[in-house]
């Protein structure tokens, strides 16, 4: 009798059916597979950041540097992903003081059906400032074209094939105030 009991009790705590270790593992695989591309998308979204900060850095850069030289700056956007600043020299002459490449494949790029910014600076292409052929940041630290007039702008920036990678910074002429935006498919955010 006492061994017709043991054997009950040891039967009762044989552990998992194959059925529920299947069941396991496939909400295993279910969440590890969310997990996976909620990672995937964060890993965009902080790229793309990244990208958009570094274009904004270069402007900010650009003005500070013609407050402290006492120069003008102009800003050279050399497709696909290149920021040239070149410092104005007196009497003549230009000195190239920074020659950046936009990090994580970045590229000038305005996606099609995507919305100008909440600043409305325009958006006519990838490099939206009015059609200007010279960016320049003056001795003042405001941002003008080549006649010195103020000038309002947006750089539009993207990594190709990441569909939420689509990115822009705003300049205002004259603050020369920077501002970073993330299109998340419907709208801008502010970064």
């Amino acid at each position: 009798m006492a061994n017709a009991h043991r054997r009950t009790r040891l039967g009762s705590q044989a552990g998992f059916s194959l059925i529920e270790m299947m069941i396991v593992l496939m909400v295993l695989g279910i969440v590890s597979s969310m997990a996976i591309a909620q990672v995937q998308n964060a890993v965009t979204t902080a790229r793309a950041d990244s990208v958009a900060f570094q274009t904004a850095s270069a402007l900010r850069y650009a003005r500070d540097a013609a407050i402290a030289q006492r120069r003008t700056i102009d800003v050279r956007f050399i497709a696909p992903n290149r920021i040239s600043l070149v410092r104005n020299d007196r009497p003549s002459g230009t000195t190239e003081i920074s020659n950046r490449f936009l990090e994580n494949g970045g590229r000038f790029e305005l996606r099609t059906g995507v919305p100008d910014t909440p600043d409305a600076f325009g958006i006519g292409g990838a490099l939206a400032f009015g059609g200007a052929a010279t960016l320049r940041f003056q001795p003042d630290g405001t941002f003008t074209d080549g006649a010195s007039i103020p000038l309002n702008g947006t750089v539009y920036i993207a990594i190709p094939n990441q569909p939420l990678s689509q990115r822009a910074v705003t300049v205002t002429g004259t603050t020369a105030r920077t501002q970073p935006y993330r299109y998340n498919g419907r709208i801008w955010d502010r970064l």
